[in-house]
């Protein structure tokens, strides 16, 4: 070949290369897509050193340094305010920095009767529940820091086939749907349709069809969920592996349970795990599919314990609280485009909406293989494997294929 061909051929490649995304930096130029969504986020202050989760959901600088620690989450100071979060949960640490500074002081719902020797009052024997409700709403670890919170305590301590943990369960549920009715009942309390959502990521883990756990529960249960599901928008997280018990039945978390429904309860999003290269866990291949993912592995939120005050977590639990704190951001954003469902008169339409503006404020990661089992296209931010099928920006949604 003469020489100016092969010298124009170099060119060409080179070209190319320097146009596909390389492993290290599929984050550093990626273009800023929050202008392309339907709901525009108010410009607010930096949280700077923040954790990696917030710094993947906040609004991306259009010229930030490379993606990697310290991340900068760019938070909404008015994120969450007038939304109201039921955290389904094992509690929340009062003498935790985080719950102190809550923007507004906590409810708690108790159930009705406890387990044996379990404790009844205001904390977090397990720290789950803490690191939860942190994440949602904590002054550093949380995404939606105005929402108000009401603390729904259950059993968080892990027990098989115990049935009253299992009625515990069921009556910290009852309880939610009771105290939701209360409070759109009486406008004074300033919360209608569209402003209550509902955190479900626990980890008390029954047999589900064991014998413990029986068709009365069962449709009780269900009874419950689309109670829940007229009037306010759940999320849950998927659950991570599913197993076999050792009496060959199928084992899977109590607060997953309810996730088996989520095609009955339109108003039900199920919330996956996501690495933090944005590549979809291998601990959450066996769970049910989820509607959004996020990425909760080895995410820094507050612990129960005053000698580690902060804590890394990996499981889907952890990714379900930043889809709500969210959705409970954007769901308040002023300024909503015309034809934006009223929740008031159309919640489902609502519910529907908020899922597309989730979708739209997502960036993809591209399949690779061996980076995740099977080559699943994940999320880096939060995302719908729905919307993955046809996500090429012609309806303005405004995702970016890197």
């Amino acid at each position: 070949m003469h020489i100016r061909g092969w010298w124009t051929a170099i060119l060409a490649l080179t070209s190319i290369a320097h146009a596909l995304p390389q492993p290290d930096a599929l984050l550093d130029d990626a273009p800023d897509t929050h202008n392309a969504t339907h709901l525009t986020k108010r410009d607010g202050p930096p949280q700077h050193n923040a954790e990696i989760y917030l710094g993947s959901i906040s609004r991306p600088r259009k010229k930030r340094a490379k993606w990697g620690p310290p991340y900068t989450y760019d938070y909404d100071p008015s994120a969450g305010e007038g939304s109201l979060i039921y955290v389904i949960d094992s509690g929340f640490d009062i003498r935790h920095s985080e719950y102190k500074t809550l923007k507004h002081v906590p409810r708690w719902i108790m159930p009705k009767s406890w387990p044996r020797g379990w404790d009844d009052t205001l904390n977090d024997p397990t720290g789950h529940g803490t690191c939860v409700g942190s994440m949602i709403a904590g002054q550093k670890f949380g995404v939606a820091k105005n929402a108000e919170l009401v603390i729904v305590k259950t059993a968080g301590a892990e027990r098989i086939d115990k049935r009253e943990y299992i009625d515990n369960y069921l009556e910290a549920l009852e309880a939610t749907a009771d105290d939701i009715d209360a409070v759109l009942s009486n406008p004074g309390n300033g919360f209608n349709l569209g402003d209550i959502y509902i955190n479900m990521s626990g980890s008390v883990k029954i047999g589900v069809f064991h014998r413990a756990w029986n068709s009365h529960d069962r449709d009780r249960l269900k009874s419950i969920m689309q109670r829940l599901n007229q009037k306010a928008m759940i999320f849950a997280c998927t659950g991570n592996v599913r197993g076999i018990d050792f009496y060959g039945e199928f084992l899977g978390t109590l607060l997953g349970y309810p996730q088996l429904w989520y095609k009955e309860l339109p108003n039900m999003r199920l919330v996956g795990m996501a690495t933090q290269n944005g590549y979809r866990s291998k601990k959450t291949l066996n769970a049910p599919e989820g509607h959004l993912w996020a990425i909760a592995e080895d995410v820094l939120c507050a612990n129960n314990k005053p000698s580690e005050p902060e804590i890394k977590k990996t499981g889907s639990s952890m990714a379900s609280p930043q889809a709500v704190g969210l959705a409970a951001q954007l769901a308040r954003l002023p300024n909503k485009p015309k034809g934006f469902p009223d929740p008031k008169s159309d919640f489902r339409g609502f519910v529907e909406q908020m899922e597309i503006q989730l979708y739209r404020d997502s960036w993809i990661r591209p399949e690779s293989k061996g980076k995740t089992e099977g080559g699943h296209v994940m999320a880096v931010r939060l995302i719908s494997n729905q919307f993955l099928n046809h996500c090429d920006d012609s309806d303005g949604c405004g995702c970016v294929i890197m």
